[in-house]
């Protein structure tokens, strides 16, 4: 199922990105090894432009994954090769909400 809604994340419709990513942020709340397993499935670079999605709800939820996924250390080094960093900065800087 992981795979489905990292996948997901790609789709076009708003609604589906949405679901998706709430599903994740679930995941990576309760689990180590569901943080483990969703970083594996490539989630990280997946996620990183959905910070600069419209929808201030996804973006939300995108955030939350996104800091939720270094609890399992093997996921810090993949947040840093893929630059979510400086996006992630971004966004805590100017907030959520869609300009």
């Amino acid at each position: 199922m992981v795979k489905i809604y990292i996948d997901d994340l790609q789709s076009p419709s708003v609604a589906v990105k949405w679901s998706a990513v709430a599903k994740l942020r679930f995941l990576v709340k309760n689990r180590v090894d569901n943080r483990a397993l969703i970083g594996e499935y490539g989630a990280i670079p997946a996620l990183i432009p959905l910070l600069q999605n419209n929808d201030p709800w996804t973006r939300e939820q995108n955030v939350t994954v996104l800091l939720n996924m270094p609890l399992f250390e093997g996921n810090k080094t993949l947040i840093i090769n893929v630059g979510a960093i400086k996006s992630l900065v971004y966004v805590l800087k100017t907030g959520i909400e869609t300009p």
